[in-house]
Order: C-alpha cells, then structure tokens, then sequence
C-alpha cells in the first residue's frame, strides 16, 4: 500500500521523516524523504526533500541555505540576464556567455557592497530601508520553524543489529 507524495499533507510548522521510501511503482528505487513545512518564513508550499542522506534536521537546513541560491540561478536564466532565450546551443559560446554572467554578477554585487560601506545605499536604492526587517519578520524570524519534528531514529550499526547468541 502506497500513496503519492504530493497527497500527504502537513500544516505548517511541521517536520516528517521517512527512511527508504519507495520512489517508483516497481520498487526499483528508495530513498529517504523529508517533508517540512516551516513557519516564520515566507513559503506557501511544504518542502519535499527526497535524499540518499540520513533524514535529519541538518538536511532541512542545508536545503533552505540552497534554495536562496536557486533565486540566483532563477534570475540567470529567465530574469534578468534571460539565459533560457539566447538561443545558444554551442558549448563553447554558452560557457563564454556564462562567464559573462558571472563577472557581471560578482562587479555589480562589488560594487552594491562598496555602495553599502560608504553609506550611499539611501541614494540609489528606492527600497534601502527593506534591508532592516520589521519588527513583526524579526519576531517572526527568531521563532523556531518547527512546532512538532517526527524523524525516524538512525539505524544501529550492523553488528548490534544482529541478535545475541547465548
């Protein structure tokens, strides 16, 4: 007996493990999966993280460092710097373009620091102020994401799996 992932449900501030979930009908693949659905930050969908790594919290917090840098990426290819259109097939000339990209990137994020220390940031951005949180999203960050964690324990080690012999 089975279900579809995307049919468990969990409310908000909870955290569910599972060790070797069956990925396909044929059981040829298992992994282990992690639902979380943290409080306190903006997201309107739980995280389904399915891994060959141990399901432990430390996963969930390496997959949210990972997913401000999925904005980044998200921004490569369809914002700003519009990557998916270019039309480049070539490797050669995508791997010059993505050079491109990334000097632009690292000159602009230089300058927007130097920017920054100087104290100028009022002058050319708009929104300056965004970079100081509210006090409700600092009240709201400083809670713990998660009301009720449920993670299956970790394995015993193969030599205390096996039974006693008297």
């Amino acid at each position: 007996m089975g279900c579809q992932v995307r049919r468990l449900r969990l409310p908000r501030g909870h955290c569910r493990g599972f060790r070797n979930v069956q990925l396909w009908a044929d059981g040829s693949q298992k992994a282990n999966l992690i639902l979380a659905h943290p409080s306190g930050i903006a997201i309107d969908e739980p995280w389904y993280l399915v891994s060959n790594a141990d399901p432990r919290l430390d996963l969930v917090w390496s997959y949210a460092k990972r997913f401000c840098c999925e904005q980044l990426f998200r921004d490569q290819k369809s914002g700003l710097f519009q990557l998916e259109s270019s039309g480049l097939r070539d490797p050669g000339r995508l791997d010059r373009l993505l050079l491109v990209v990334a000097i632009t990137v690292l000159v602009s994020s230089l300058q927007g620091y130097a920017v920054s220390l100087d104290g100028l940031r009022h002058q050319l951005d708009p929104h300056w102020q965004r970079g100081i949180p509210s006090r409700g999203v600092q009240r709201r960050q400083q809670q713990p994401w998660f009301t009720r964690i449920e993670l299956p324990p970790r394995p015993l080690p193969q030599q205390a799996q096996q039974p006693a012999v008297a």
